[in-house]
């Protein structure tokens, strides 16, 4: 019997879904007779009341106004840490420093004045505070860096003339911006010398310059004692900008500077006095002097305080510290067991190289040798023929190749290198019937242009000629080279490869190392190794505000006796590590103040934070990534990453970066930022070999002028091509013996178009860092 089966137009019902959830009535007699269990989750979540909340505010609000009353109370006090005002003039004639200084401590008449190492300090009963007075000397750039990492005010001084700020206060001024502020305070100076329309528009004009430069409207007059006064109550009661770099770090102002050398060598110790700032300081760490290195501490001890007499207010550490007896007063002393070392460089491993390596001394016989050689050469010139001729003739070529001899050179004479010839007079041979005349130059010249020629260096001229070249040509066609034609393409690149992307073909940042990395340290993980290093930063014996003295052994003499300038010495002391070599990463960018080309190979002036050295560093792109392309010229308003050989140093800090001109002085050529430790950058050079389309057939073309033999279009066959106008290819084969070859595009190219292939090679920077500048 066959059963009926409903068609598609058959009414199907929905069935009624029971079982599924539990209806309203179950859920009321499962829940029948239970507690609410609010008042228990209050409790164990920590739930507060309004009344608690608004009670826990109130507390937070208090706390933070106690840690700002205390940190204010703790700088400028009596019996606190003086409160550092450093004098900065921005105009370098017009500006009188010194009256400055003398108008502001001689504003009260009783306060106690003590002239210190760096500076002056005022302790004053009715302004109830202590100032130490900066006063950095004119034209020492690094001068007003230093006391401007230490200052807790700066006291800009405009001119009232003409110029207002002039060409070193725009110069000072940048690398201060780029350094990082404290708290500022803008003055003006000689206002009252002028007229009261002058004045008018003078003050017209600094509101200008202030409001451009320091982006604030208050400026104050410093003329008198009485200006003097209010800049004085101003900077007791301004609001302190922090500085994080100098902050996690103890910092000191050096009063007092003593050398007490050793007998047996010429290092001693260098004892510094004076307040300690920023951190905690134990005498285990190592502390560092701008500009000379790194040190050990010998011990800290704690001297009598000139700036405590018997009316002063004195606080409890101050009261401690006076109650030690005499042979009682050391705050701590190194123990060698605990101490930081100064370990720089880690231990090579020589068992670990591959390859056999020529010593130092080795190289040094080498290039001796081959110097003497050079000097004791001797051949054949023609008569006549001048040092300076002498010098471009071959004399490596073999004497088989040469097409003339001694015979076919009448009058032929040997040329001793060493045998200066005279700059008045040579003798010139003459081709006809072997005649010899002689040439005199007369030596009576102009004699502007004799001093004109004698100032002027013509070799650093031609080599600022070549590198404009060299930086013009790469502008206008990036990374491209020449392929030579004497040395074959798989020999003259033998170290690059090519890549299918830059972006995602990886590559080791193991691979062929060279042998300075075996000298530094590195992190397995920086981030996180700095932040360990800022936490465990603890509290050590000294602490900050007391009246210590550092007692820094080792000190060569010579480092010693040029600390005894007016320049204010500051000495910092170092986290863990810091002392230790790496591959430090620094941001930079390059100021619209540059006229002259920047090459890889320069070698640059660098403050980074409170560090202070000389190297030569490597650009390369600011990218994401694992590989960067390198930068073969340091361009204006480009951000760039300079990678270097240098000691550690945790961000955040400032870079600076300047370059030493021809008169010895330094100019700011870029300002920038730490980034990070990394010997892991990979930074790779990028070089273009570049062909032109000789016959094209639909998709496949003959190109030639990018390689000139047979064998380098075979090495470089895995290598992609691409043109100038997006077409993208690979070789084929070769055709012929002369470097022509057939290659197949994606699509057909263009007659004009330029056949590319691009190849990458690791680059590392050069090791001369020098921390004595």
């Amino acid at each position: 019997q066959v059963k009926h089966r409903p068609g598609p137009f058959k009414q199907t019902n929905k069935s009624h879904k029971h079982g599924k959830h539990r209806s309203k009535g179950k859920l009321d007699e499962i829940n029948s007779g239970r507690v609410g269990a609010k008042s228990i989750s209050r409790r164990l979540h920590h739930a507060l009341s309004k009344q608690q909340r608004q009670n826990r505010l109130s507390q937070i609000r208090k706390h933070k106004r106690q840690e700002v009353l205390t940190k204010k109370r703790g700088i400028g006090n009596l019996g606190s840490v003086p409160h550092i005002i450093a004098v900065i003039p921005l105009s370098l004639h017009a500006v009188d420093s010194n009256k400055i200084v003398n108008d502001i401590t001689s504003c009260d008449e009783t306060a106690n004045i003590i002239k210190g190492y760096s500076g002056t300090t005022l302790v004053s009963n009715s302004y109830k505070a202590t100032f130490t007075i900066l006063q950095p000397p004119l034209k020492d750039l690094y001068a007003c860096l230093d006391a401007a990492k230490i200052a807790d005010t700066i006291l800009f001084v405009l001119s009232a003339s003409n110029e207002i700020i002039d060409s070193y206060g725009h110069h000072c001024l940048s690398c201060l911006f780029a350094q990082g502020l404290p708290t500022s305070i803008v003055t003006a100076q000689g206002i009252i010398n002028h007229s009261g329309k002058k004045q008018h528009e003078i003050k017209r004009n600094i509101q200008k310059i202030v409001l451009q430069k320091f982006s604030k409207e208050k400026w104050f007059h410093l003329d008198t004692q009485q200006d003097a006064q209010r800049i004085l109550r101003i900077a007791a009661t301004t609001k302190l900008q922090k500085i994080t770099y100098r902050e996690i770090r103890p910092y000191l102002l050096a009063e007092t500077v003593e050398f007490n050398e050793c007998d047996s060598s010429d290092n001693g110790v260098l004892q510094v006095t004076g307040y300690l700032r920023g951190h905690s300081l134990s005498a285990n760490n190592l502390v560092y002097i701008p500009g000379s290195g790194e040190y050990q501490l010998l011990k800290i001890t704690a001297p009598p305080n000139p700036s405590l007499n018997s009316n002063s207010r004195r606080s409890s550490t101050d009261q401690v510290i006076e109650s030690m007896e005499e042979d009682m007063r050391v705050l701590d002393e190194a123990d060698p067991a605990m101490q930081e070392t100064l370990i720089a460089e880690a231990d090579i491993d020589t068992l670990n190289d591959e390859q056999t390596w020529p010593t130092e001394e080795e190289l040094q016989q080498a290039d001796e040798r081959k110097q003497k050689m050079k000097r004791n050469r001797k051949f054949a010139v023609p008569a006549g023929t001048s040092s300076y001729q002498a010098c471009w003739i071959d004399d490596d070529a073999d004497d088989d190749e040469n097409n003339f001899s001694n015979d076919d050179i009448p009058d032929a004479v040997e040329y001793d290198h060493d045998e200066p010839a005279s700059p008045v007079s040579y003798h010139a041979y003459s081709s006809h019937e072997g005649e010899s005349k002689t040439v005199t130059f007369s030596t009576v010249m102009d004699g502007d242009a004799i001093n004109y020629d004698q100032e002027m260096d013509w070799e650093r001229e031609r080599t600022e000629l070549e590198k404009m070249r060299a930086e013009k040509e790469d502008r206008t066609f990036p990374d491209e080279i020449d392929t030579p034609l004497n040395i074959p393409a798989r020999e003259a690149f033998i170290d690059y490869r090519g890549l299918r992307s830059f972006r995602t073909s990886p590559w080791d940042p193991k691979e062929d190392l060279p042998r300075d990395y075996s000298r530094i340290f590195q992190f397995q993980n920086f981030k996180h190794t700095r932040k360990v290093i800022l936490s465990s930063n603890e509290e050590s014996n000294v602490q900050i505000g007391w009246y210590v003295t550092l007692h820094i052994k080792n000190v060569p003499r010579d480092i010693a006796d040029n600390l005894q300038t007016h320049r204010p010495l500051v000495i910092f002391g170092l986290l863990q590590h810091e002392q230790k070599a790496s591959l430090d990463e620094k941001s930079a960018h390059l100021l619209n103040i540059s006229f002259k080309v920047i090459l890889i190979v320069d070698r640059m002036m660098f403050q980074v934070g409170f560090r202070r050295f000389s190297a030569s560093p490597m650009f390369s792109q600011h990218s994401t990534g694992n590989k960067h392309k390198l930068e073969r010229f340091f361009r204006t308003n480009e951000a760039i990453v300079a990678t270097m050989y240098c000691p550690i140093m945790f961000p955040p800090a400032p870079v600076i970066v300047f370059r030493e001109n021809e008169d010895g002085g330094f100019s700011l050529v870029a300002t920038g930022s730490l980034l990070n430790v990394n010997p892991d950058r990979t930074v790779v050079e990028k070089i273009v070999l570049s062909g032109h389309p000789y016959k094209i057939h639909k998709r496949i073309a003959v190109i030639r002028y990018m390689f000139f033999n047979r064998e380098d279009i075979a090495w470089f066959k895995p290598v992609e091509l691409y043109s100038k106008f997006g077409r993208r290819g690979h070789i084929k084969e070769a055709l012929g013996t002369h470097g022509h070859m057939k290659c197949i595009f994606d699509k057909q190219l263009k007659a004009h178009d330029t056949i590319c292939m691009n190849l990458y090679k690791r680059n590392f920077p050069i090791w001369d860092y020098n921390p004595i500048v």
